[in-house]
């Protein structure tokens, strides 16, 4: 019957999370920066009233404060594993999750949600797997989890609350001693399918088409020690960007003064600041890492003695598309328009 080959599994967790400056970029700093703007362009050495300028009202930057962030997170797993045959498997794998609080009830209790509560329901996984498709190659086609190595660049991410798959396909060559795993995903496609199936990426204005490839390659040399040695690309094409690259206040009308991106060329300001424009329709990514991983963790991620060791290395090349618009901030601690000092 349909059942028999059917397995069922699932999780639940409840985690309080608390995170102060994760990413350690920010400090705990209140110090507030003042500056202003000359008419002309300094000379060497000079004042701005010595260079024939005029210093024009006053300019503010508060340094910024580090993220701080507390909440419980909730991930709940509902899946399903079908064997089709001996060499053929079906996985769908259902998961729900959520911060507490973060979906707003419905004012009058007729709905557990509101209209603007975001999606938190989704397929983690939904492929179909072949092995010895081709002889001795397999095939895994769909939403699937790409965990190697130490998941130090590739992983499920499952310590988080979402956790992370890819829609794409899997070739894989496996034996006792040398597996080999090549793959292509779509991380964002920005074409909508003639039936109206729209995707996500349109109102996000960033991406148009993105794609991830990896060739994986372990070399088990017994119990002893695993060699790994990788190639992952990641390529990325970017929308064209509207909004202004930078806004601050005019010295002229007390407003804000923006200068547009849209135009590929210099564009300067009333008062001498050139700022180079950037047309993001022209900009790509497109990031090459090659890597070598030692490891002596033979057996499913663990040593075979009491002792444990890995090295890696990895080394990427390429070139980025995104350019990075100054901020308010960056601006008044960069610019050599701009002087300083502590408030």
């Amino acid at each position: 019957s349909w059942l028999e080959g059917m397995r069922w599994y699932g999780l639940v967790r409840f985690r309080p999370e608390a995170r102060v400056n994760a990413s350690f970029d920010q400090v705990n700093d209140s110090t507030v920066f003042t500056g202003s703007v000359c008419t002309v362009k300094r000379s060497a050495g000079k004042t701005c009233a010595e260079s024939g300028g005029k210093a024009s009202s006053s300019l503010q930057a508060r340094a910024p404060q580090p993220r701080r962030s507390e909440f419980v997170g909730q991930k709940i797993w509902v899946g399903l594993e079908k064997t089709l045959s001996e060499d053929t498997k079906l996985v769908v794998l259902l998961q729900d999750a959520r911060v507490w609080g973060g979906t707003a009830g419905s004012a009058n209790g007729l709905g557990t949600a509101n209209s603007r509560s975001e999606e938190n329901t989704d397929l983690r996984e939904a492929y179909l797997a072949v092995k010895n498709l081709i002889g001795p190659l397999g095939l895994v086609a769909g939403r699937q989890i790409l965990s190697y190595g130490d998941q130090r660049l590739v992983g499920g991410l499952e310590w988080t609350n979402v956790g992370r798959s890819f829609d794409g396909f899997r070739l894989t060559f496996e034996n006792k001693a040398f597996k080999s795993h090549l793959w292509g995903a779509v991380i964002a496609e920005d074409k909508n399918h003639y039936s109206g199936i729209t995707d996500g990426n349109e109102s996000s204005a960033t991406l148009k088409d993105g794609y991830f490839a990896g060739w994986y390659n372990t070399l088990q040399l017994g119990n002893a020690a695993l060699v790994d040695l990788y190639y992952l690309g990641v390529y990325k094409q970017y929308v064209q960007k509207t909004e202004p690259l930078v806004t601050y206040p005019n010295p002229a009308t007390g407003g804000p003064t923006a200068v547009n991106s849209d135009s590929p060329k210099l564009v300067t300001d009333p008062y001498g600041l050139a700022i180079a424009s950037k047309d993001r329709s022209t900009q790509r990514d497109q990031l090459h890492t090659i890597g070598l991983r030692l490891t002596n963790k033979t057996r499913e991620g663990k040593a075979e003695g009491a002792l444990d060791w890995t090295m890696e290395a990895a080394r990427q090349f390429g070139r980025s598309g995104v350019e990075k618009a100054p901020d308010f901030y960056d601006i008044l601690l960069e610019d050599d328009d701009y002087t300083l000092r502590d408030a």
